[in-house]
């Protein structure tokens, strides 16, 4: 039996088709992808008639690739870097309409569980960190611990971070100076106090980064390319100083070029936060993880996310100092304690501190005679 999955993003779309035979056995049919940024479609935060357009064409040409191939059954997924959109619910139900095929957002926790799904081959080896940066969130896996405490998203997506932070299409040295800053801040986890002594990169962004890493350096980029943390720098200080950039990023990446270096940034960072020197390059992610899941009914409910997956803490915002006589426990104590505090009323004809009242001028002349009159009545009679 033939298995599609169509999955869109705010990069692009891509096409994973598979096969599963009598014994069980899942052998790969196609993967067609179709890098477009769809952030050069989008204004006031909603994706555009004409950048719906185009997203509908593509998934037109990948539903004839589907017939083609015999595919008996298309599951589609909307990642999250889409929900950056104020129109998403809109775009996607006009796919549905014009496409016929209803997009499932995938949740974060679903993602980070599908980056494990694809990573099997790393399934419970302790040490291994699988590391997927894309464009609305990043996704980490701890393979040694699984699905049970093993995973973790941060909210440091390229496309975010690139929307606060560039002013420009590619980021100066101080715009990338203040988003690494943030990136560092972020990775100040209980997570990242784990030990790994590998980092593997998932994920269609982090197959880009290799093709400019590999292009730069001119290494063959194959299946276990390795990238070095050191050369990493490196490419960083080219992409960002260096005039010849652009024609670079054109070359390898092209739909990423408003976000491939802040991916790199994120990499970076957590590489150096975990004091691991390379990352070996694996080109799967989330799309074959969801394959992986519906072929072998593996996926997990959607449960409420704060529950399910850890994030970056944030500070714990100021709170005023509660009252030391105040009983968290026993409520009449505290409305005793608050009738104390009021102040006594006067008893029934006990004298009462005047208030101090505004005097008119009528008064203030009435005051100024009888004044007069009491001084005239005390002076002596005359001798």
């Amino acid at each position: 039996m033939k298995y599609a999955v169509i999955q869109i993003r705010i990069g692009g779309a891509e096409l994973l088709i598979c096969e599963k035979d009598e014994s069980g056995a899942v052998s790969r049919v196609l993967r067609e992808r179709r890098p477009f940024a769809l952030i050069s479609y989008v204004q006031k935060k909603k994706l555009t008639p004409r950048g719906i357009k185009k997203l509908t064409e593509v998934i037109g040409e990948f539903k004839a690739l589907c017939a083609e191939k015999g595919a008996e059954q298309i599951h589609a997924i909307a990642l999250n870097s889409l929900k950056a959109l104020k129109n998403t619910e809109e775009m996607l139900a006009e796919l549905k309409d014009k496409c016929g095929l209803e997009f499932k957002p995938l949740s974060k926790l679903t993602s980070a569980h599908c980056d494990m799904l694809a990573a099997a081959e790393f399934a419970g080896k302790q040490g291994v960190l699988v590391i997927d940066s894309g464009g609305g969130s990043t996704q980490l896996v701890d393979m040694g611990a699984g699905a049970d405490g093993g995973l973790f998203y941060m909210g440091l997506g390229a496309m975010k971070l690139s929307a606060k932070y560039i002013k420009n299409v590619l980021p100066a040295e101080n715009e990338a100076g203040t988003i690494g800053a943030r990136i560092k801040k972020k990775l100040d986890d209980k997570f990242f106090e784990r030990k790994f002594e590998r980092a593997v990169l998932i994920g269609a962004a982090s197959y880009s980064i290799a093709k400019i890493y590999a292009d730069y350096f001119d290494e063959k980029l194959d299946d276990g390319f390795i990238i070095g943390r050191k050369k990493l720098n490196d490419l960083l200080d080219f992409l960002i100083n260096n005039p010849q950039k652009t024609t670079l990023i054109l070359k390898n990446a092209p739909d990423r070029i408003n976000t491939v270096i802040v991916n790199i940034l994120i990499i970076k960072g957590i590489l150096k936060r975990l004091e691991l020197d390379e990352a070996i390059i694996r080109d799967y992610g989330i799309t074959d993880g969801y394959m992986y899941g519906i072929i072998n009914n593996s996926l997990p409910a959607e449960p409420e996310e704060k529950e399910a997956v850890k994030e970056t803490a944030k500070p714990a915002k100021k709170t005023a100092k509660p009252d030391a006589k105040k009983s968290p426990v026993n409520p009449e104590a505290n409305k005793a304690a608050a009738v104390k505090k009021a102040p006594a009323k006067p008893a029934a004809g006990a004298r009462t501190k005047a208030t101090k009242q505004p005097v008119t001028p009528k008064a203030r002349a009435t005051q100024t005679a009888r004044a007069a009159k009491t001084q005239t009545a005390k002076k002596p009679p005359a001798k």
